[in-house]
């Protein structure tokens, strides 16, 4: 229940209240099969754990907020700045990195919490420049289609450099 419900406690107490009006006697099982029959996935994800999210590399969570923040009707136009903020922020922390700068400092001038060094240092192990900089095109690209209101596939292109971000060598087609 608290994977389907995450960040929306009404929708718990609401599935919590179901399977007590449907278990009806002590002779039934509440198991697992029960309360999937009853449940739907109305997890609430904000907009700026989606970044922290694509910086771990969790892409089932990734694509499981993706879809939320679509469903939700998230403006694309905040996730696409929240993407290239992430996406710059972690190719010049990888470019810094192999001019042989120390991390805290430059997070530090990136005003990255000292709390997500690791996440982006992990980031950064997994990510090369290449697909940094091909993520950075290909957002200006959804940029460009956002700005012609030309919106077709534009979550099918969020969903591309999420997958992008969490496993680069997915090679999926960024143009």
């Amino acid at each position: 229940i608290a994977d389907f419900s995450q960040g929306n406690a009404i929708a718990a107490k609401q599935c919590i209240n179901q399977c007590q009006l449907l278990f009806s006697s002590k002779e039934d099982l509440l198991d697992e099969n029960f309360v999937l029959k009853i449940l739907h996935d109305t997890a609430i994800f904000p907009l700026y754990t989606f970044d922290d999210t694509c910086i771990q590399g969790n892409l089932p969570l990734v694509l499981r907020q993706l879809k939320a923040l679509q469903q939700n009707q998230t403006e694309p136009t905040m996730l696409l700045w929240w993407l290239n903020k992430v996406t710059k922020q972690l190719l010049i922390i990888k470019y810094k990195l192999t001019n042989g700068e120390n991390l805290s400092i430059i997070c530090k001038e990136l005003k990255i919490w000292q709390t997500q060094e690791t996440l982006y240092k992990e980031a950064c192990k997994r990510l090369c420049l290449e697909s940094l900089k091909k993520i950075i095109l290909y957002l200006g690209k959804i940029d460009m289609q956002i700005k012609s209101n030309f919106d077709n596939d534009l979550w099918d292109a969020f969903e591309r450099v999420a997958i992008t971000l969490c496993k680069p060598k997915a090679h999926i087609f960024l143009s």
